[in-house]
């Protein structure tokens, strides 16, 4: 039955997660042997029940987790220190998963129409934390996209918090110098239609 099913996947995945929380350097290095797993969980999700959605995000962001965050969360969830360090997945898996239509279904979905918090920051962490991963080129895709739907944001409310957070954090990190002006003319004719 659909109940059990559920039931046995909230199983699998928080086992899973148990052992990737506790142990983010050998879950990073299984994940970037085994980069379909980051496919699988990525587009599972937006048909996931809000438990098994929930632990395959917290999944996806712990595959992307920084060298400068990996001491925190060891510290804050009594992880076991493993020696090593974070592992950078390969350009060509993050290009091929993050592609335009993909990034921004999923910005749509999860950071600013799901409801739940707890959903909208693991979404917020795992475009946070690709970003330090990310390329040239992947960082200016998701930066424009981000640009893109800033006029849809009064649509949204509270829910927004976590866009703003990621926001903030693409532009303090980003040298917008040499993002192309296109950028930031698209998102002033979105505002200027709409006000007219």
């Amino acid at each position: 039955t659909l109940f059990r099913s559920t039931v046995e996947l909230m199983r699998c995945l928080d086992t899973i997660w148990s052992s990737a929380s506790t142990r983010p350097v050998n879950w990073q290095k299984y994940v970037a042997e085994h980069s379909s797993l980051l496919s699988l969980f990525f587009h599972a999700s937006f048909y996931f029940i809000e438990g098994p959605k929930c632990l395959a995000l917290k999944l996806l962001a712990y595959s992307f987790l920084p060298n400068n965050l990996l001491a925190e969360v060891i510290e804050a969830k009594h992880a076991e220190a493993t020696t090593g360090s974070c592992t950078a997945l390969p350009p060509d898996v993050l290009d091929a998963l993050f592609t335009k239509d993909s990034v921004s279904r999923f910005l749509n979905v999860f950071l600013l129409e799901y409801n739940n918090q707890s959903i909208r920051a693991e979404s917020r962490n795992i475009f946070h934390w690709m970003w330090f991963q990310a390329s040239p080129q992947l960082k200016d895709l998701v930066f424009s996209l981000l640009c893109s739907k800033i006029t849809m944001i009064p649509a949204y409310g509270r829910n927004s918090a976590e866009f703003f957070e990621l926001l903030g954090f693409v532009i303090g990190d980003l040298d917008t110098s040499k993002v192309p002006p296109s950028v930031f003319e698209r998102s002033e004719e979105r505002r200027v239609g709409k006000e007219c």
